[in-house]
């Protein structure tokens, strides 16, 4: 190799590992907005049967129908009626207790 092809090499790493810095920041920012908004949703929540705005937050897990990933959950439930809403957290693999 060259010391052009080198320098030209080292060059282009540098500039894909600010590329890539870029667009991580770019990713934070938009998960910002979207965690922000959630909480502002959140804040602003009416149960769907009764018009409650008082909730009971609970954490559950529902595992997945052959129990290979289970789904970490918020419920939200009404303190007037009782109804239970579910907010999924994401998606994470189910590991068996001993």
């Amino acid at each position: 190799m060259s010391v052009p092809e080198a320098v030209a090499l080292i060059e282009q790493a540098n500039a894909d590992g600010l590329a890539a810095v870029a667009r991580s920041q770019a990713t934070k920012d938009h998960l910002d907005a979207l965690r922000n908004e959630v909480q502002r949703k959140a804040a602003d929540l009416t149960c769907t049967v009764c018009g409650g705005t008082r909730f009971d937050d609970q954490i559950s897990r529902e595992d997945s129908h052959f129990g290979a990933t289970s789904f970490p959950m918020t419920l939200e439930m009404c303190e007037q009626c009782g109804f239970v809403m579910q907010f999924s957290l994401g998606r994470s693999w189910y590991v068996p207790g001993n």
